[in-house]
């Protein structure tokens, strides 16, 4: 199962007309909705997270999990003086030692999620069990596990946090040396494809909310000739645009299971299916 976990009332979240809310640890000091935010509210909160990790990490019997595609954006010298001005403590040593592929203990997760909760750093963090923990922008946190985990939902209402299921807008390309036992199942191979494409999951911020972005990518090989316009294979109708820089077509949707091909028009005339991975 999968959750987004916020700090979000859910009357607000998908609303146009939302109250003033802080969203990074950069708006400590500021004034929103008449209430200005110190770091002593921010430190609370993020603590919050944190526990609600440790809480589905129990739940799942989880006690390691592996760095994946991290991104540090910023020089050591510049996060150490970021810290300072809002009053918090730089983990040094934690942001020293992540690197890619480096498999962290409970310990080490939570401090490596503190760097990213704080915009230090950028990772996935996950398992082969199927477990992980994602960030998206403004606070937006995702948590995978292959078990329902009712009692670290439980305890993450709790602490004050939002949780409801939702599929991670985070995952890798796919990778079958990395699938879960309990998704490959699911995944679906599509007749005629020599090259698969695959799901791509990225993150739109709208409104103040997460908002899915599935990508189909083909390498140049299987694009030819095709039109530029990406055709749902299902309704045959005009649903994105392929951008030939970077060969990939966006499609914005509600959901994230989708079948479609490359085509002038018709929804047969490429022959060139996408995936379905997810039911």
């Amino acid at each position: 199962m999968e959750w987004k976990v916020t700090k979000y009332h859910p009357t607000f979240e998908l609303a146009v007309n939302v109250p003033d809310e802080w969203t990074s640890m950069s708006d400590i000091g500021k004034t929103f909705s008449s209430h200005r935010l110190d770091a002593i509210e921010y430190l609370t909160v993020e603590a919050s997270y944190l526990d609600a990790i440790s809480d589905f990490l129990d739940d799942a019997g989880i006690n390691f999990l592996v760095v994946r595609e991290m991104d540090k954006h910023r020089n050591r010298g510049k996060e150490a003086a970021r810290m300072e001005k809002y009053g918090l403590r730089f983990c040094a040593s934690s942001w020293d030692r992540v690197s890619e592929g480096m498999l962290l203990n409970r310990a080490q997760i939570l401090e490596v999620s503190l760097l990213v909760l704080r915009e230090s750093l950028w990772c996935r963090l996950e398992s082969d069990q199927g477990f992980f923990v994602h960030f998206g922008y403004d606070f937006y946190m995702y948590i995978g596990s292959p078990n329902p985990s009712p009692s670290a939902v439980a305890r993450a209402r709790k602490l004050g946090l939002n949780v409801e299921e939702f599929s991670s807008p985070y995952r890798l390309p796919w990778d079958e040396n990395r699938e879960p036992a309990h998704e490959r199942k699911n995944r679906r191979e599509i007749p005629g494809h020599s090259e698969p494409g695959f799901f791509e999951r990225r993150h739109e911020g709208a409104l103040g909310f997460d908002r899915a972005v599935a990508a189909a990518r083909y390498n140049a090989g299987n694009l030819g000739d095709d039109s530029k316009q990406l055709i749902d294979h299902q309704t045959g109708t005009l649903c994105g645009e392929y951008s030939a820089d970077n060969e990939r077509g966006w499609l914005l949707k509600d959901k994230f299971v989708f079948w479609w091909n490359w085509a002038a028009g018709s929804k047969d005339a490429s022959g060139r299916y996408g995936h379905e991975y997810f039911e």
